[in-house]
């Protein structure tokens, strides 16, 4: 077993990209993402891609004795950081292509396994170790509505859970990597920014990635909150409800964080966002003066707001205050499809079937209407001139729009 005081002292063979962490980063779990940072960042400059796994449960094991019985990868180097006072522990391993961190919260019982690497077999192996060895608790996030109840007051409606797990063959390798950043990020309590944008054409599956952030996030609470409403979000009444609500997580088992021991952020989802977004005029400039308040005002690091936006606008067509280093975490731009994504994307749906049994031109296109017509070949639809619509991807959308 290695120990140090910082990362910037550690020497670990073959661990090139170690030169991207921060000189004298502690080394312990919150530490962990950052390392994980750093990793993506010299994968994607020698082009190359990481990939993210991550899982939460109930385990009465320590994390070095979960350690000694997971799968490991070739040349991880170990640190052990000490149970510090509110009872969490963690082990963190480090190697050429992979770092993985286990911490155990002996308050609860409860323990968390992540991983980012560049390797997708152990990626995989360690995904169905975790399965297996980190039973259920409430794992996954659930997402809130608003609504008035029967005396007309404002209360948020748990919904269950909607998420759905990530195909990341469906999107760009920068895309998938800047998800993994987003969903450490979700879970850290000390974010880099409190805004995450999506944005690209209607059907380039944007939606799908917020859903897999609702799969993949267990300590966060999600709020949908409609584009209109967003003005209103810091009313008083909406306020005593976030109060309360986070007051409820940070009290009942399972709702903090195994990773930080902190109570979980709300996340606010705000959809088709455009109006919240673009440069400020007479007919926004409620909506757009809310979002910054939330994302880096008083209120949302008192309260540990988040907020993920999907809009179709361009990116040169956002407010400048909202792309502020700081305040946003990170922009997705999910694009069409290129010719040879469509093509991978095609042959997975549609059983294996040749591109020339759709009668169409092989050109670059959104994730949607690849979707549409794999389905329609699988299915043995007659194709017409375009589909009408699209299901089946967690979300629905008009392909022709």
């Amino acid at each position: 077993m290695v120990q140090s005081s910082s990362w910037g002292q550690a020497v670990v063979p073959g661990c090139d990209w170690l030169n991207e962490v921060p000189a004298g980063l502690a080394m312990d779990s919150f530490s962990f993402h950052r390392l994980g940072i750093a990793l993506k960042a010299h994968a994607i400059r020698t082009g190359r891609v990481v990939y993210y796994v991550g899982a939460f449960g109930s385990n009465r094991a320590s994390a070095l004795t979960l350690w000694k019985r997971m799968p490991k990868s070739a040349g991880l180097a170990i640190y052990e950081d000490d149970v510090s006072a509110n009872g969490i522990g963690s082990v963190t391993g480090v190697g050429p292509d992979t770092v993985v961190c286990i911490t155990y919260n002996s308050s609860d019982g409860t323990s968390s396994v992540s991983c980012y690497s560049e390797d997708l077999a152990y990626a995989r192996a360690l995904k169905r170790w975790q399965n297996r060895n980190l039973h259920s608790v409430r794992s996954r996030s659930h997402i809130y509505v608003l609504n008035y109840d029967k005396q007309h007051q404002l209360e948020l409606s748990d919904l269950g859970h909607a998420g759905s797990p990530l195909e990341p063959r469906n999107y760009g390798t920068e895309v998938v990597a800047d998800l993994a950043h987003v969903a450490a990020d979700l879970e850290s309590g000390e974010p880099c920014g409190r805004l995450i944008l999506l944005d690209g054409p209607p059907g380039t599956g944007k939606t799908y990635l917020i859903r897999s952030l609702l799969d993949g996030v267990a300590s966060a609470l999600f709020v949908l909150l409609p584009a209109a409403d967003v003005a209103n979000s810091t009313s008083a009444e909406m306020m005593s409800i976030l109060l309360e609500i986070k007051k409820k997580a940070a009290s009942s088992p399972g709702t903090v964080s195994s990773s930080t021991g902190r109570p979980r952020p709300v996340v606010f989802i705000i959809e088709d966002a455009d109006q919240c977004l673009v440069p400020r005029a007479g007919d926004n400039m409620p909506s757009i003066s809310t979002l910054l308040n939330l994302t880096d005002g008083i209120l949302g690091s008192t309260v540990d707001l988040r907020c993920v936006c999907s809009t179709n606008a361009r990116a040169e067509a956002v407010d400048d205050a909202l792309m502020r280093q700081g305040r946003l975490c990170r922009r997705l731009n999910v694009g069409p499809l290129s010719e040879e994504q469509v093509l991978d994307v095609f042959a997975r749906v549609s059983g294996g079937a040749s591109w020339e049994s759709t009668g169409r031109e092989l050109k670059p296109m959104v994730l949607a209407n690849v979707y549409a017509l794999g389905n329609a070949v699988r299915n043995q639809v007659v194709l017409g001139p375009k589909p009408k619509s699209v299901s089946g991807l967690g979300f629905r959308v008009a392909a022709n729009s």
